[in-house]
C-alpha cells in the first residue's frame, strides 16, 4: 500500500504542475482557459470540504494506515520541498500562490490580461 500512497502523491504533483503551467497555458490557448478556471475552482472547492487538500489528507491517510515510517504532518509542499530541496514552503506561501493562480486564471479566462 504503499505504492498506493506514492501514487497519490505522485498525482498531486501533477495537479500542482498541471495548474501552475495551465495558467502560462490559459494566456496563450484560448480554449484551455475554462479548464484551468474549473481545476482552480475545483481545487479551491474542495479544501473546505475534505478539511484541507484532498492529495495530502488522502495521502497522509494511506501512509498512517499502511506505512507509518513516512507518514508526516503538515502540507504536501512543506514536505516535500523540505525532503527534496532542503527548505520548507510556509503553508501561507502555499495559499497566496493558490490565490494567485485564482486571480491570474480568472483574469485570463475574463479577457482582462488581453
Amino acid at each position: 500500500m504503499r505504492s498506493l500512497a506514492n501514487c497519490v502523491a505522485f498525482l498531486h504533483l501533477y495537479w500542482i504542475k498541471t495548474l501552475v503551467l495551465g495558467l502560462v497555458v490559459a494566456y496563450f490557448v484560448e480554449w484551455y482557459r475554462s479548464y484551468q478556471v474549473v481545476m482552480v475552482v475545483v481545487t479551491l472547492t474542495s479544501w473546505p470540504i475534505c478539511n484541507g487538500c484532498p492529495c495530502t489528507v488522502w495521502e497522509q491517510h494511506l501512509r498512517r494506515k499502511y506505512d507509518p515510517d513516512n507518514f508526516y504532518q503538515g502540507g504536501f509542499v512543506a514536505h516535500y520541498s523540505k525532503k527534496l530541496f532542503g527548505f520548507s514552503v510556509p503553508e501561507t506561501a502555499v495559499r497566496i500562490s493558490i490565490a494567485t493562480i485564482l486571480a491570474g486564471s480568472l483574469a485570463i479566462y475574463l479577457g482582462l490580461l488581453d
